[in-house]
């Protein structure tokens, strides 16, 4: 990789990763694991309760807690902080959440993929064509281009899973979930209403997930450090410390962490490559149509050379260029021999430099009109709370 690349900091993978954090959950359900358990979240730790609540709340960042609500409940319950998995989108993240895998073993690499099989980008959750819209419910399964669902089937605890009515039954849903018991929401409030109607639901032990996305529609919505986005913050830090209170009298952990953080960039750093630089554009096979902090191009094979070159000469101030094979060696996201996971990373990725975004708009994508956006290798980003409430 880059050594100019600005505060890189990969995955650790080895002890202080989301895949060790779910390893630890793993031995706590009675499953082996692939991975090594969080350091500072051993499976022996976890076997002291009956019910453990792994509660994530999208884009909750950790250094965002250490520097501004070091006073709030949940950074008072912070037990350490460890990387996410690469790339931290939600859909790669989300996913290892429920798969136990990185994404070079589930393959799910961002919300739009585009799909050999099918032929076509989809977008996951809605589980359709991104560029016709159409559905494809009954034209592609999911297990066809992902990871196999996950163990819950074969768990000794009870399993929970709680999550928003409107994605309760999305393939996504529906393909990850099986063998849990799905509890559904509408809102914060119900949210953590259904955690605890989880937990005290019989005396069985458990393992519960909960996700929580909307923090992240604020920060993409709103400046991060938006009255919107802290206000939802406290109403989320208040709702975990009467959590705390309602459940008192259970054996019960919960652990809360996130997927990755966001970062703000001004619309003068939005650069849109299909007027700024068409030529660019024309050598692709597929349009740029992933996340618009790090991009994956599918080149003609004749134009490969003259690709990285365009890139290096043309656009450095903003992107810096790798290719394939260098992104694997890289061990970004621990490598494993998954040819699906190769087939989706394209020719070259285009990483952004500093606080800048890069689009291929088309007829069916516009400009992305969000405020906050994702990036991937830096500490600010990469780190995420592990909270513990006991």
């Amino acid at each position: 990789m880059n050594k100019n690349a600005p505060e890189q900091l990969f995955p650790n993978y080895d002890w202080s990763n989301t895949v060790n954090l779910i390893s630890s959950i793993q031995w706590f359900c009675w499953v082996e694991q692939t991975y090594k358990e969080l350091d500072f979240l051993k499976s022996e730790e976890l076997e002291k309760y009956d019910n453990v609540v792994l509660f994530l709340v999208d884009a909750l960042w950790y250094n965002w807690l250490r520097e501004f609500w070091s006073e709030s409940f949940l950074y008072k319950n912070m037990l350490c902080d460890m990387t996410s998995v690469y790339p931290s989108t939600t859909a790669t993240s989300v996913t290892t959440f429920v798969t136990w895998k990185t994404a070079s073993e589930h393959a799910v690499m961002w919300w739009n993929m585009f799909i050999k099989k099918a032929w076509c980008i989809i977008q996951l959750l809605p589980w359709r064509n991104k560029i016709l819209w159409t559905s494809l419910w009954d034209k592609l399964q999911l297990e066809q281009i992902s990871a196999d669902s996950n163990f819950y089937e074969g768990s000794n605890k009870e399993i929970f899973v709680v999550t928003h009515d409107k994605i309760l039954n999305s393939k996504f849903n529906l393909h990850y979930n099986k063998g849990s018991k799905a509890l559904s929401y509408s809102d914060l409030n119900s949210c953590f209403d259904s955690v605890y109607n989880a937990v005290t639901m019989n005396k069985k032990r458990k393992y519960i997930y909960a996700y929580w996305s909307y923090f992240d529609d604020y920060c993409h919505d709103f400046w991060i450090d938006s009255k919107e986005a802290i206000n939802h913050f406290e109403d989320i830090d208040y709702q975990f410390e009467k959590l705390q209170e309602n459940l008192k009298w259970t054996n019960t952990l919960i652990v809360v962490s996130a997927d990755h953080w966001q970062i703000n960039i001004p619309d003068e750093n939005k650069i849109d490559l299909t007027f700024s630089h068409p030529e660019l554009v024309d050598m692709l096979t597929i349009p740029m149509a992933w996340e618009s902090r790090y991009q994956y191009c599918f080149v003609k094979d004749w134009l490969f050379d003259r690709f990285r070159e365009y890139v290096e000469t043309k656009l450095s101030d903003y992107v810096t260029i790798y290719s394939k094979d260098e992104i694997i060696e890289s061990k970004l996201y621990w490598y494993w021999d998954n040819e699906q996971f190769k087939d989706r990373l394209g020719d070259f990725v285009l990483i952004t430099k500093s606080n800048y975004a890069i689009f291929n708009t088309t007829l069916w994508e516009e400009m992305k009109k969000d405020r906050g956006f994702h990036w991937w290798v830096t500490d600010w980003e990469t780190r995420v709370p592990v909270i513990c409430i006991k």
